[in-house]
């Protein structure tokens, strides 16, 4: 698709040229990055559906036949079990509507350190969805070629569910706005027993329940022209954008340490002190690693399937090519001279 040249002024008033697809608006949030999110939930003994938090697609980039994967913070899958081993996924669908599918909360694959807060579950994408490629998260590598690390004050976007307006036809995801607060200079202390204190990113944005499990973004075309630092060569289309991690949730209290400590947990959870806490995206891709055997498996068995079909008179030799399809099977490629006998005896046997 042709790109155009488009005038920015937006940072500051100072102009900046951009290239977008063209047809693409300037919009700073592109509508389409909030087809990666769906909304989870369970049903109750009535069958009745109730959200918990929201979820997302990630396709894994390093594997030749680009797996997907539904990612969503682990409390969140805790809050499920508290109902039951259903977990309720509501998505789109490409006719307008929206749809579930449940899948096995014990399917789910949850990071070896309880305190990193991040469950991934293999699943396909269906309907009006997409996902967000592993090669445009943010990592020490990426930075490198972008020129851009992550820094205090650095504007970061995650759409999810606002469960008073999730869409009762269609999943609407809302779009929270933030900056970061503090980086991971040092781990969190959450005040969550059960985890302890976590590595994460600070993000000031009133963060809700529902979005626990939502995508968070970072433009880094943006924050890059922010700190006057011209791109080179240009980003065009959702290129701009990484992938910083996951919400986890936020820090319940009020603007004292003494008040907050004399509150009741009931109190608390009403209490919101408008600052989230961002697991990174790095620990996304160790959950990752975890698929990582049973992909090798996967990928062996699809070979064998794949061989047992293949005709002894065209059996490939030592010096014959083979062809890797995208789905790991290996395929031989045949010289001119086997083609040509296959040929023959395949015209023979329909003479007779």
């Amino acid at each position: 698709m042709a790109l155009k040249q488009h005038l920015d002024n937006r940072i500051g008033g100072r102009v900046r040229y951009v290239l977008l697809e063209e047809g693409e608006t300037l919009g700073y949030f592109p509508d389409g990055l909030r087809k990666c999110v769906v909304f989870l939930g369970y049903e109750d003994r009535n069958g009745d559906p109730h959200g918990v938090g929201s979820a997302f697609w990630i396709i894994n980039s390093g594997q030749n036949y680009h797996p997907a994967y539904l990612v969503t913070a682990a409390h969140v899958l805790r809050e499920i079990r508290k109902h039951g081993e259903g977990v309720i996924i509501r998505e789109n669908s490409a006719e307008g509507a929206s749809w579930k599918r449940g899948a096995n909360i014990n399917h789910w694959k949850i990071h070896p350190d309880k305190t990193v807060d991040v469950a991934m579950l293999k699943l396909p994408i269906e309907g009006d969805h997409g996902g967000w490629y592993t090669g445009q998260f943010v990592t020490k590598e990426s930075a490198k070629v972008d020129l851009k690390h992550i820094d205090l004050g650095d504007e970061v976007f995650f759409p999810g569910m606002f469960w008073h307006h999730k869409g009762s036809a269609r999943n609407i995801p809302i779009v929270r706005t933030g900056n970061i607060a503090a980086l991971r200079e040092e781990k969190i202390d959450t005040g969550d027993d059960e985890y302890g204190p976590i590595d994460a990113y600070l993000v000031e944005s009133r963060s809700v329940g529902g979005l626990s499990g939502s995508p968070v973004f970072m433009d880094i075309i943006a924050t890059r022209l922010a700190k006057e630092i011209t791109p080179d060569p240009p980003i065009a289309g959702w290129g701009r954008f990484k992938l910083v991690g996951v919400v986890s949730g936020h820090f319940k209290g009020t603007d004292s340490e003494e008040k907050t400590l004399g509150l009741s947990k009931a109190d608390l959870e009403r209490l919101n002190m408008g600052i989230a806490f961002v697991t990174p995206g790095e620990k996304i891709l160790e959950v990752l690693e975890l698929f990582a055997d049973e992909e090798e498996k996967e990928i062996e068995e699809n070979r064998q399937r794949r061989r047992s079909f293949i005709s002894l008179d065209s059996a490939p030799s030592s010096n014959v090519a083979i062809q890797i399809t995208r789905d790991g099977a290996e395929i031989p490629v045949p010289s001119q001279e086997q083609f040509i006998s296959d040929l023959k005896k395949a015209s023979r046997k329909k003479e007779e």
